[in-house]
């Protein structure tokens, strides 16, 4: 909600999501069920959806989770093009397929993303490494 993480936990469960901004609180579906100090909100008491939390789209491919912001006219698949080659390559290496292990990793770095992307897949110094 205005920039700031309504769920500051990367796991878990929960009925309600307080907004540190605001202070407003929104129910488990993002729909706004709550606002301190009411009487200072014009439309406080008045129903507006556009004051809930916006549905992402998303669609999973190969147990992925893909997320989109945008206005998306193609299908997840048509989207990915010859990417979901890659990712059914890595899916299909074993006959147990991938073995997903909870948790996650984050990493901060000052770079410029883009010469990280292309590093990332530029396979043609892996034989003199």
């Amino acid at each position: 909600h205005r920039g700031a993480k309504v769920c500051a936990e990367r796991q878990g469960n929960s009925q309600r999501f307080t907004c540190p901004y605001h202070g407003w609180t929104y129910d488990s579906h993002g729909s706004l069920i709550g606002l301190p100090d009411k009487a200072a909100y014009q439309h406080a008491g008045q129903c507006h959806p556009e004051l809930s939390l916006t549905r992402v789209k998303h669609a999973v491919y190969r147990n992925f989770l893909f997320i989109h912001y945008g206005a998306r006219q193609a299908s997840l698949e048509t989207y990915l093009g010859q990417a979901k080659d890659y990712i059914d390559l890595i899916c299909d290496q074993s006959e147990a397929e991938l073995e997903i292990i909870p948790g996650g990793f984050e990493h901060s770095i000052k770079a410029n993303w883009k010469l990280l992307a292309e590093n990332g897949v530029d396979a043609y110094h892996l034989p003199f490494a």
